[in-house]
């Protein structure tokens, strides 16, 4: 474009707490040393109602935001045709953002043209570009999975954990943060050279350093688009007949189906695609987190299929070693039914530990009937 149109053509770059700090360094580079006219278009997404929430449209929102602001400075400027750099292979992926694009009437002349990843890199080479065998990058928030609320700080600590992972000598790498655990995606070929001793022990430190409680590395990894892969799950289980639909009392009037939705604040201790744990605001021992189903069921004779149940059996201990009680011995308590006397109709499982429990006796536990 810069080419056929000189200082006509303007590239964007979108800076905010969403852009990886490398992201932004090597637009300015290149745009530097090829002599292009550079802005940056500073975006607010986070300002945004309900985007934090992380819900599966976030993109559509989030580029609306972005693009928007685009088509106001290019308006400014004279410009009358924004591009991006979308390609085919784009479409193999979920990509709710393209809408915005369409909306904003935002052109993809790359993805047009029919043109692969594989073959803007072999142009890219063939036309002397620095950028050409440059590692896929995409926005911070889709290093977590939808559902998990979006904070700055959160995005940072990805942020700074990768760029640890590349000084390591590795390009291509994704730290995902599921809860307080860093995930780490590197390609197949280096998963061998990242699992050493001499690079593992340091690197874990280092994360922890940032404050994750934990690191671990995926073995399937890097690709595109991994956190996507919870959608899918989702839907399998939406289709599952073991796995009936929600019944009985609804989000709008069940606690902790509030707390899961980020409706009520709480202290999360843990969250995967199935279950969510936080900390009991009234705890009845140094360490007491309720386990709940994100699904919703009444209590154990609500028709809870088997298949959910073993499952929160194995998630209960590892909440527990979460909270640092895995070893010592904790207690773990379900309510069922009129006589337990619990007041929030929403299957759940209190843990407690942290110290040396006594017997079980009604007298002294009517609190845990809740």
């Amino acid at each position: 474009a810069h080419d056929e149109l000189g200082d006509g053509a303007v590239a964007f770059t979108a800076h905010s707490a969403s852009t990886p700090t490398r992201e932004l360094v090597d637009a300015q580079t290149f745009c530097e040393a090829e002599g292009l006219r550079h802005l940056l278009v500073e975006s607010h997404e986070f300002e945004l109602e309900g985007f934090d929430q992380n819900q599966p449209d976030r993109c559509y929102h989030c580029k609306k935001e972005i693009f928007g602001r685009l088509v106001e400075m290019a308006r400014d400027l004279g410009i009358r045709t924004i591009a991006d750099g979308s390609n085919i292979d784009d479409a193999n992926d979920y990509r709710p953002g393209d809408r915005a694009l369409e909306e904003l009437a935002v052109v993809s002349p790359l993805r047009d043209a029919g043109l692969t990843k594989a073959d803007i890199r072999a142009l890219s080479r063939h036309l002397g570009l620095s950028t050409w065998d440059k590692p896929a990058i995409a926005c911070l928030n889709t290093r977590f999975a939808f559902g998990e609320k979006l904070e700055p700080r959160k995005l940072a600590m990805v942020d700074a954990a990768e760029e640890i992972v590349i000084a390591l000598g590795f390009s291509q790498v994704r730290v995902r943060m599921q809860g307080e655990t860093a995930r780490i995606e590197v390609p197949p070929e280096d998963i061998a050279r990242l699992a050493r001793p001499d690079v593992r022990g340091p690197l874990a430190s280092a994360l922890k350093a940032l404050g994750f409680a934990y690191v671990s590395l995926d073995l399937q990894g890097y690709r595109m688009g991994s956190m996507n892969e919870t959608l899918e799950q989702r839907a399998k289980l939406d289709e599952n007949p073991r796995i009936p639909q929600p019944k009985g009392r609804t989000m709008d009037d069940c606690l902790f189906c509030k707390i899961v939705a980020g409706e009520v604040p709480s202290k999360k201790v843990y969250e995967d695609d199935l279950f969510y744990a936080f900390d009991d605001i009234e705890p009845e021992a140094p360490v007491h987190t309720l386990v709940v189903p994100k699904q919703h069921f009444d209590n154990l004779q609500d028709n809870v299929p088997e298949e959910l149940l073993g499952k929160l059996m194995k998630v209960v201990p590892e909440v527990a070693k979460v909270k640092g009680v895995g070893e010592s011995g904790y207690r773990s308590i379900l309510n069922t039914g009129p006589d337990s006397a619990a007041t929030v109709g929403h299957l759940h499982v209190h843990i407690l530990g942290g110290t040396k429990m006594g017997r079980f006796t009604f007298e002294g536990s009517q609190r845990l009937q809740s």
